[in-house]
């Protein structure tokens, strides 16, 4: 176990200079930090023992001649460096902590501080220099097929009890679903009049059959997947109740889309993420009137929603098929103003704020843009707070399991809520 301390001697230096390359370098070299700092706080539970250990032979000399000769030996500053080498990494237990780099600096200062720098014994040198090399070789090895080979299918999205756990702590926090305590006039109107409008729509009755249908559809397909992937299924051949499950938004949201579709009466809608096409009957049945662009990547589920939208007699629906990273650019070249854009599509930080730019480009002070997920992962979240920094955006509003995202210029002061819903 005393390998630990040097060990950590010599990665932390390594991994806080690459960390400075660029950023695909600096976000594994954080999270290979975080891992090594979870196996120093197994040494600091380690060091406990140590600490009783000595306490316990202090206890035994108590009243004996060697009582003094121990007190000699076993100063203060002794006793708080080994106070602090056992406290210390007890904070990488936090998340946060352990991927703090001035925090690791810290306590790799606590070590060097306890550590003893007198003539090592060469025998155990002799087996610490191929440990140390290994483990120098095995994190370059790791860093480097990070970055050339970096996972394109895969989003490390949050597992169901870390989503419970971040939605207990947003419901705990969150404003009151009811507007007390808001006092921007429009956020206020909006949760009465949108968030609370308990109206049972005509077109509710009429969309919701077809879910139920596509729920009870076992029919296997075909897929092409250009996102971040499936939570459930990373196979391309998937059934369509699978499908259904898995990624069509819960009646609550899909029709609180509507709702804000029929409150704000936007001409055009953008909708990245079609999937069996529910949210997009619901943006289209909203108003009749409004040209809704929606696009999706598989063609096999692309046919699926234009089945849906013939079904509901939608002909206000312009569907696209393909990959958005080339789809997106050349549909919005045919578009003037985007006034409502739904981002449901790739759920990776990357592409998500690169299609949130694109439309911000063809976007107005009265576009409202809403980004799904944004709580999904760890790479969602960091979408999100990107989105809400932007310059061009002056109001958010967190419902947790949707971000909505308000580029009004009369709002003169930047705010950020999050609301109950």
């Amino acid at each position: 176990m005393q390998i630990i301390p040097l060990l950590y001697l010599i990665v932390f230096p390594l991994l806080w200079l690459l960390s400075f390359i660029n950023a695909t370098f600096k976000k594994y070299s954080i999270n290979v930090l975080s891992t090594f700092n979870l196996l120093v706080w197994m040494y600091a539970v380690y060091s406990i023992k140590i600490v009783m250990d000595i306490a316990q032979f202090f206890y035994s000399l108590k009243g004996s001649e060697s009582d003094s000769q121990f007190l000699q030996l076993v100063s203060t500053e002794f006793l708080l460096k080994q106070c602090l080498k056992v406290i210390l990494p007890f904070f990488f237990l936090v998340p946060s902590c352990r991927k703090n780099l001035l925090f690791s600096l810290l306590v790799l200062g606590s070590f060097c501080w306890s550590m003893d720098w007198s003539l090592p014994d060469w025998s155990a040198l002799f087996f610490t220099i191929p440990y140390c090399f290994s483990l120098f070789s095995a994190t370059y090895a790791l860093l480097w097929l990070l970055k050339e080979h970096p996972s394109q299918k895969v989003a490390y999205m949050y597992n169901p009890f870390q989503l419970a756990v971040k939605y207990i702590r947003y419901y705990v926090t969150a404003i009151n679903g009811k507007g007390h305590g808001v006092h921007s006039p429009f956020v206020f109107d909006l949760i009465v009049k949108v968030l609370n409008d308990q109206q049972n729509h005509p077109a509710y009755q009429n969309i919701e059959p077809i879910r139920q249908d596509l729920l009870s559809n076992h029919q296997p397909i075909t897929i092409e997947d250009f996102g971040a992937g499936s939570r459930v299924k990373q196979s391309p051949v998937r059934k369509i109740a699978t499908i259904a499950n898995s990624s069509l938004k819960p009646k609550k949201f899909s029709q609180l889309l509507f709702r804000l579709v029929n409150y704000f009466k936007p001409a055009t809608i953008v909708e990245l993420g079609t999937s069996l096409g529910i949210t997009s009957a619901y943006l289209a049945a909203a108003n009749n009137n409004a040209k809704v662009i929606t696009m999706e990547g598989s063609t096999a589920v692309a046919e699926i929603a234009q089945s849906n939208f013939n079904r509901l007699n939608l002909h206000n629906i312009k569907l696209v098929t393909g990959n958005f990273d080339y789809t997106l650019s050349q549909t919005l070249n045919d578009i003037n103003n985007i006034d409502f854009a739904f981002i449901d599509g790739n759920h990776r930080y990357e592409p998500t704020v690169r299609y949130f730019n694109q439309i911000l480009s063809k976007s107005s002070q009265h576009t409202l843009i809403i980004l799904d997920d944004i709580h999904w992962s760890e790479e969602m979240e960091g979408a999100w707070e990107e989105v809400k920094n932007h310059p061009a955006v002056t109001l958010t509003i967190d419902l947790f399991f949707i971000g909505l995202v308000f580029l009004r210029k009369e709002q003169q002061q930047k705010e950020h809520f999050v609301i109950r819903f």
